[in-house]
């Protein structure tokens, strides 16, 4: 059987690592292509993909893409994108071949198959939770979608789609930096460049974190996400920048933890506990307070925490510490 992996960010890499390592596919030839044009994203794959373990690995966008606000040119790079899209699309047969494919809200998705052949959606970090509680309610599923199977490290169920569940029981990563015992590493996230939150709040929530460990005597790192402006990130946080996803550090042997985790709710946290079966009060989720957050995202992260504590992660709540700070 043939698989192809359509993946758009390196977390959706480090998924369609496990699966193409998954014996339930019975997989004897994978094609890995990356359907991606920005420099830190593809910073980070060529950091992560081993070209050795894929038969073939295609960047079609790479150096193709240049952002521009030329309309015209715009216009031309989307037809290239879709012209090469649709070139490897094409030879995926429907009786030797399995698709996996990263982001489920990704345009292109809806091209690919139209139920000719099985599709695999991977997670695209929490965003699973609410497609699929968002389908739940959907009394029409579109006819390409009715193929479609989600291969989740999620602890979900659907009974619009079948769902493969996995705990990374097949991967071996590569380990890049070390993380110490002792520290805290909060894991950032793009809320305020989606307007999730005003960047006043953030803030305040991020230094209310820091202030209550820092009194523990414990050093605080802040990890900003990729694709995040830094312009109004305090120079006061200590900032830890890596070309490659959170889930390759590097455990010390010598001590069982590699330090403490904190996010808001981002999926990097939920994977390292995975990965490295660390307790519960190594990797904490802060749980933002429901009006700090714009309307038309409360639902959403609402359904993560609501997750979270169903499944036993520690969420504890921001304003458990907020008795100093003024609204």
């Amino acid at each position: 059987m043939k698989a192809y992996f359509f993946v758009i960010t390196p977390l959706n890499y480090l998924y369609a690592h496990q699966a193409s390592l998954d014996r339930r596919f019975k997989i004897e030839e994978k094609h890995l292509i990356v359907l991606s044009d920005y420099n830190r994203s593809l910073r980070q794959f060529k950091a992560i993909i081993d070209e050795k373990q894929w038969h073939s690995v295609t960047y079609p966008w790479y150096g193709k893409n240049k952002k521009t606000k030329n309309k015209l040119a715009s216009i031309l790079s989307e037809i290239f994108n879709f012209i090469s899209f649709s070139l490897i699309i094409r030879r995926i047969k429907k009786n030797d071949s399995l698709v996996f494919w990263g982001n489920y809200n990704h345009k292109y998705l809806k091209y690919l198959n139209g139920g000719k052949v099985a599709v695999y959606v991977l997670d695209d970090g929490f965003s699973t939770i609410n497609i699929l509680r968002k389908k739940e309610n959907d009394e029409q599923i579109k006819e390409g979608e009715k193929s479609f199977s989600f291969y989740t490290v999620f602890n979900v169920e659907s009974t619009k789609f079948k769902i493969e569940r996995h705990r990374f029981e097949n991967i071996t990563i590569k380990k890049y930096a070390t993380f110490l015992p002792d520290h805290i590493y909060f894991l950032g996230q793009p809320l305020v460049y989606n307007n999730a939150i005003s960047s006043k709040h953030y803030i305040d929530s991020v230094n209310l974190i820091f202030n209550h460990y820092s009194k523990q005597g414990k050093k605080c790192f802040y990890l900003p996400h990729r694709s995040t402006n830094k312009d109004y990130i305090p120079k006061s946080w200590y900032t830890l920048d890596f070309d490659f996803p959170i889930e390759y550090i590097h455990v010390l042997e010598s001590h069982k933890s590699p330090g403490y985790f904190m996010t808001f709710y981002s999926t990097g946290v939920y994977n390292i506990k995975q990965l490295y079966n660390l307790e519960n009060d190594q990797c904490v989720f802060w749980e933002l307070p429901n009006d700090w957050i714009h309307e038309q995202y409360r639902n959403d992260i609402d359904s993560i925490y609501t997750h979270l504590k169903f499944n036993n992660f520690q969420v504890r709540k921001i304003k458990e510490l907020t008795s100093d700070l003024n609204d």
